[in-house]
């Protein structure tokens, strides 16, 4: 379900400051159903790609936190579009990835 009409998801968490942008994977053990096919149940356990973190909900440390997580297809619209960003902090890390 898309949270405030986003393509984003709320997931339990216990997140830090600094771990924008890491990949959010979906663990499933049990029987589960299929994204290409709703009505089919599957058994057995697996894991995919959810989305890419970007913040939380609740700074208590011990306490109550919610993560906001982008979808997959979101990640996969903004590949598949091309478009860069003008932040040139970004285009350093970019530049650096590349000849790395």
């Amino acid at each position: 379900m898309d949270r405030d009409d986003l393509p984003k998801v709320l997931v339990d968490t216990a997140t830090r400051p600094g771990m924008s942008g890491a990949p959010a994977f979906v663990i499933q053990r049990g029987y589960h159903r299929l994204e290409a096919n709703p009505k089919h149940l599957q058994g057995g356990h697996g894991q995919r790609f959810l989305g890419v973190y970007s913040s939380r909900i609740g700074d208590e440390l011990e306490g109550f936190q919610l993560g906001e997580v982008w979808k997959e297809r979101v990640i996969n619209e903004i590949i598949e579009g091309g478009t860069r960003g003008n932040d040139p902090r970004a285009l350093l890390v970019y530049s650096i990835r590349s000849i790395g």
